[in-house]
């Protein structure tokens, strides 16, 4: 009911206060509709209009105005009393780096001793970062790890600081814990488990899990497995993996229109007589969870090279080596979050653009070319700080969100924004063909097989430097400070008959 669910709101929204505070919000917005309006006119044998697509219109708008209007009366109260759980500061505690949460001293001691970086960090964040580690590493396991929630009351969650805590449905908490398969077995005997999940994985045997997919390719580290990490690989170790530029590159993309997609996508715009034929509730179901298993099962797939990629395809025929060369190896790459509609990498430039490539072509030869995804890449060093990666690159999704084709009036998405924000006139904006096809495949291609960055090579390509590439660079962005937008030809053409070249390049 309305009441029970407004209830389950408050409750989660209670945890996530006292335990993060407001930085994270849980909002959950529902209507009231009857089985006809679910069946988009059950009764009616000529559906006369888009029931179903109002019902996603309805709920989106009331999510909308509920964000602006986050807490409950009591909550609030809570916000604005100093001296309420939430805002009370206890003796001996600190900040936590993360959340900026008080903890006490000592555990803030302990807990920086226990990371790679030696960071002060409450027990939430450590648990948290610990999930995300371990999710990590259930993509090299034998698959015989599971997720398990064991139940317990509130009085004994200080007994289980090293795991994550959460409240259930109505009353209680459970504790979060990966487990092996014995553990699980013994515990299920017991009564002790509340549910536990098999991470990507078909084991259906004592207790029926419940199977869940995770995107969560990584690579493991090639050095001494004896440090806080298990196994995990750093960027320090990552970007050496890079080709040419040790960079990093970060890639985040999602699906173009999505709410008007669950809105209004199955309405026939081709018949005149009854085009609301196949706007069904099955039909946005179906759909929702084939696009979540797009980006939790099958981009594992995409990111081996394996099985995704067909003879057989119209799209998708092979996987992307223009820069790698027929490399088989595995792409150095971490997924940092992968599911819904988007997903968030983080890899060596000329892998994450590699995928990039692949990614576009399998989700165009798994929608038939009917829905689009825009995509942002950022280059770094890997030393800079992850969040900011995740905002500039955000920055660029949004360009490439923004992007429209000549003689479109409206934004035609469908594009990958790379390296930064130049200006408004001059930034790297294509929609996906023209990057793959004129970007990479023609000047790309050419380049490399022309040129190179070796001086004294042996072999027919012509040596250009890099002070050479950034007095072309500059010629070609220094052409918006004139006023008819014209480049220096002059300027550009003396650069290049500078460049050095022998009888068997000329």
């Amino acid at each position: 009911s309305r009441e029970v669910l407004e209830n389950y709101k408050e409750r989660i929204n209670d945890f996530l206060l006292k335990e993060i505070g407001s930085g994270i919000y849980y909002e959950m917005s529902f209507i009231s509709v009857s089985a006809e309006n679910l069946g988009n006119g059950l009764s009616k044998e000529k559906k006369d209009e888009n029931r179903i697509g109002e019902i996603f219109r309805k709920t989106s708008i009331l999510t909308s105005k509920s964000k602006l209007n986050r807490y409950s009366v009591q909550q609030l109260k809570k916000l604005f009393d100093e001296n309420s759980e939430i805002n009370k500061i206890h003796d001996s505690t600190r900040e936590c780096k993360i959340c900026k949460k008080s903890e006490e001293k000592s555990i803030l001691e302990h807990n920086s001793g226990q990371n790679a970086g030696n960071i002060e960090i409450c027990n939430a964040c450590k648990n948290y970062i610990e999930l995300g580690k371990n999710i990590s590493r259930l993509y090299h396991s034998e698959k015989d790890m599971f997720i398990a929630e064991i139940p317990i009351v509130e009085k004994n969650i200080k007994n289980h600081i090293n795991s994550l805590i959460f409240p259930k449905y109505t009353d209680g908490y459970v504790s979060v814990e990966f487990l092996k398969k014995d553990k699980i077995e013994n515990e299920l005997k017991k009564g002790n488990i509340y549910r536990f999940y098999a991470v990507n994985s078909y084991y259906s045997g004592n207790g029926l899990p419940k199977n869940i997919r995770i995107g969560n390719y990584n690579i493991k580290s090639e050095k001494d497995d004896k440090n806080k990490l298990q196994g995990l690989i750093e960027f320090t170790e990552l970007v050496e993996k890079a080709k040419g530029i040790e960079r990093l590159a970060v890639f985040r993309a999602d699906v173009d229109n999505l709410g008007t997609l669950f809105q209004s996508g199955f309405v026939d715009k081709n018949s005149t007589d009854n085009k609301y034929k196949y706007v069904t509730l099955s039909k946005s179901v179906v759909l929702s969870r084939y696009l979540s298993d797009f980006f939790k099962r099958k981009i594992n797939l995409i990111l081996e090279k394996k099985n995704a990629a067909k003879e057989k395809n119209e799209y998708f025929k092979r996987y992307c080596d223009i820069i790698n060369n027929d490399n088989d190896e595995a792409r150095n790459i971490v997924v940092v979050y992968s599911g819904g509609d988007d997903i968030f990498a983080i890899g060596t430039w000329n892998d994450i653009l590699e995928f990039s490539v692949d990614l576009r072509t399998a989700f165009k030869e798994f929608t038939n070319g009917k829905i689009t995804m825009s995509a942002g890449i950022g280059f770094f060093s890997e030393n800079f700080p992850v969040y900011q990666m995740a905002e500039r690159t955000g920055e660029l999704e949004k360009m490439a969100k923004s992007y429209s084709k000549k003689n479109s009036e409206v934004p035609t998405k469908d594009a990958v924004a790379l390296f930064g924000v130049i200006n408004n006139e001059l930034n790297h904006v294509y929609d996906w063909d023209t990057f793959i096809d004129k970007v990479l495949n023609e000047k790309y291609a050419y380049l490399k097989s022309a040129v190179t960055f070796e001086e004294n090579n042996n072999s027919d390509k012509i040596f250009v430097g890099k002070s050479k590439w950034y007095s072309l660079m500059n010629l070609i962005e220094n052409r918006l400070e004139c006023e008819d937008n014209r480049m220096d030809i002059a300027r550009f053409a003396y650069t290049l008959a500078r460049i050095k070249n022998n009888t068997k390049n000329k």
